[in-house]
């Protein structure tokens, strides 16, 4: 999960709760805060930066469970 810990709309409490709970259950979930950002922080139009690495992280999370292979490359295809 992706959140900004600044967000007002669904407190960052609220996500660590989830994650919490989800681990408690025997799942993997992994949550990732993001300092100074609010709710819908990662959208491409207002935040390319953000938008960028949450994609990365994405493509990390899905290739360590094996669901897609081959290097992270977010970077390169936005320097296309």
């Amino acid at each position: 999960m992706f959140h900004g810990k600044e967000d007002t709309t669904v407190p960052y409490a609220n996500a660590e709760a989830f994650r919490d709970g989800m681990r408690a259950l025997g799942n993997r979930c992994e949550l990732a805060g993001y300092e100074g950002e609010k709710h819908g922080f990662f959208n491409f139009k207002s935040n390319a930066k953000a938008f960028k690495d949450t994609l990365g992280k994405a493509d990390e999370f899905l290739a360590s469970l094996g669901w897609i292979e081959g290097p992270q490359t977010v970077e390169a295809f936005f320097a296309e």
